[in-house]
């Protein structure tokens, strides 16, 4: 297994690693990417980590989710012990393969129900003692399976990992009666998942809408129709990451949920009046 750093984004030669750390000393890692989904579980100590410019303490029983092509960077003292996750999802599925972004597993039948209720803005999540043991015990054997070629242990090692991935999922996830409601809650909810593809639906289900009712209702509510609110952050996503990051526009309009070039140039022109290099230019 190989691991290397080229223009501050980190590769892998496998689509599957698990890897176990002890920190001796200080640790810092710079700003980086990855072209891969890396998981990151806490045994002991403690550490910062920044994802998206998001800031994170981690503790024992903590895990980072972050997502392909997110910034991170961290600091961990000494005496941290943690154990990092590296996942491609056509490990898991052949379908997926050549998709970069890890909540695409939610399209599969093994994680389906929780297409519509998992927070992809919810990457830090806390397991309690009890859910430690499990969570532990799982990479245990993800770890002894990875490590021998015995007959079956690649089958035990993809059953284990959707077991443990089942429980991440069903942490990032509104519990299953609670019904989201049209309020400032939404309106954050809609701003934190702007780069996810969001539609009128989709958060219409979460509330328990039709989605013809709830078009009006978030209108009345918001001032403005569910489609322009969404643009409008996506492009306030985009100005920010522009303005604070040194990130390509490819990989911006990908995080503000853009998959056509011309789409979103023609959308960011008309909110900002430049392009987006212009506008980077501009404000730098």
């Amino acid at each position: 297994m190989a691991i290397t750093l080229f223009n501050e984004k980190y590769y892998v030669d496998e689509d599957f690693v698990i890897k176990r750390n002890k920190i001796t000393t200080l640790k810092e890692e710079n700003s980086h990417t990855h072209d891969f989904v890396e998981l990151i579980y806490v045994y002991k100590g403690r550490s910062t980590h920044i994802a998206d410019n998001k800031k994170y303490t981690m503790n024992k029983g903590d895990l980072l989710f972050v997502n392909y092509s997110s910034t991170h960077s961290f600091v961990s003292e000494a005496g941290v012990e943690y154990v990092n996750i590296i996942i491609k999802p056509d490990y898991i599925s052949e379908s997926l393969s050549g998709i970069e972004n890890a909540f695409a597993l939610l399209t599969l039948s093994n994680f389906i129900e929780f297409s519509k209720i998992v927070n992809t803005a919810k990457c830090h999540m806390h397991f309690n003692d009890d859910e430690q043991i499990t969570v532990e015990k799982l990479i245990e054997l993800m770890e002894k399976e990875k490590d021998h070629s015995d007959a079956g242990s690649e089958v035990i090692l993809r059953s284990t990992l959707d077991v443990f991935l089942t429980l991440v999922f069903r942490k990032m996830s509104l519990p299953l009666n609670e019904k989201m409601y049209l309020n400032s809650e939404l309106l954050e909810y809609i701003k934190n998942n702007c780069g996810e593809m969001l539609t009128l639906k989709k958060i219409s289900s979460m509330c328990y809408y039709n989605s013809s009712y709830f078009s009006r209702a978030f209108k009345n509510f918001c001032g403005r129709s569910f489609v322009a609110y969404l643009t409008w952050c996506r492009m306030e996503r985009a100005c920010d990451l522009l303005i604070n990051t040194e990130l390509k526009v490819e990989l911006i309009m990908e995080k503000c949920g853009f998959t056509n070039r011309t789409a979103f140039f023609k959308k960011f022109y008309n909110y900002t009046g430049l392009s987006p290099l212009q506008y980077r230019k501009c404000k730098k």
